[in-house]
């Protein structure tokens, strides 16, 4: 059985959105709508994918590398509309594993799915 995918977006209507349609991709879903007890959460539901909505949340390269820490078998895939987040230039680079920008094309998305998958 697969681990759940954990999105966490503060915008309610794109993370169901989201999650309706990896959902009818098969993958198990659970969202959060904010970063408190996030890593709890991770945990509780045995998430080894989160997928991160920069614009709606506030993170910076410190909370990523303390999630990291925290869960290292834990794969972040980034949603942005912006293509360049200079704040984030170590997380980006160390800790997230792919950062793609919105709207986000489903086929991109299966591919780090599935390609994360099977680190």
């Amino acid at each position: 059985m697969q681990s759940p995918i954990m999105i966490v977006s503060g915008d309610k209507r794109e993370s169901l959105d989201l999650r309706t349609l990896l959902e009818n991709h098969g993958y198990l879903i659970t969202r959060s709508h904010s970063l408190a007890n996030l890593g709890p959460q991770l945990r509780e539901n045995c998430c080894r994918m989160l997928l991160l909505d920069l614009d709606h949340l506030s993170v910076d390269n410190r909370y990523i590398r303390e999630l990291s820490r925290q869960q290292p078998t834990l794969s972040i895939i980034a949603v942005s509309s912006r293509t360049f987040h200079p704040e984030l230039e170590e997380a980006l680079s160390s800790h997230i594993s792919a950062c793609l920008v919105k709207p986000v094309d489903i086929d991109e998305l299966l591919f780090w799915l599935r390609s994360l998958s099977k680190r």
